[in-house]
C-alpha cells in the first residue's frame, strides 16, 4: 500500500478522487484531450460497474460522466495494451447497452 504522498495523479484511487469531486477540473480536462468545448458536466461517479448479464464478463468505469448529451468514460492508462482497440469497443458495447432502454429507438 502506497503513502498518501506517494500517490501521483495516474494512480487510479487520486485519479477517480480528484475527477469525481470536481466536475469543473473533469469538464476542462475533457475539453482538452477531445479539442472541443464540453457541454456543464451534471453527472459524475467513479468505479461505476456496468454487468447485464449475472454470467457475463462486466466492465468498471473508472470515471463516468455526462453532459447534456454525450457520456464519457474516462480511464487511466499507464501503459498501452496489446488489446486496447477491443476493450475500447467492448466497453462502448457496454455503455450503450447499459443506456437503452427495452424497445426505445437507437
Amino acid at each position: 500500500m502506497k503513502n498518501y504522498n506517494e500517490l501521483g495523479f495516474p494512480d487510479n484511487f487520486l485519479f477517480c478522487k480528484i475527477l469525481s469531486s470536481n466536475p469543473e477540473l473533469c469538464r476542462e480536462l475533457l475539453s482538452r484531450i477531445l479539442a472541443k468545448d464540453t457541454n456543464r458536466i451534471s453527472i459524475i461517479s467513479k468505479e461505476v460497474p456496468i454487468e447485464i448479464t449475472p454470467d457475463g464478463k462486466g466492465v468498471r468505469l473508472d470515471v463516468y460522466a455526462e453532459d447534456e448529451d454525450t457520456v464519457y468514460d474516462i480511464e487511466m492508462q499507464t501503459i498501452i495494451p496489446n488489446n486496447l482497440a477491443k476493450r475500447t469497443r467492448y466497453y462502448q458495447g457496454m455503455i450503450d447497452l447499459n443506456l437503452l432502454e427495452r424497445g426505445a429507438d437507437y
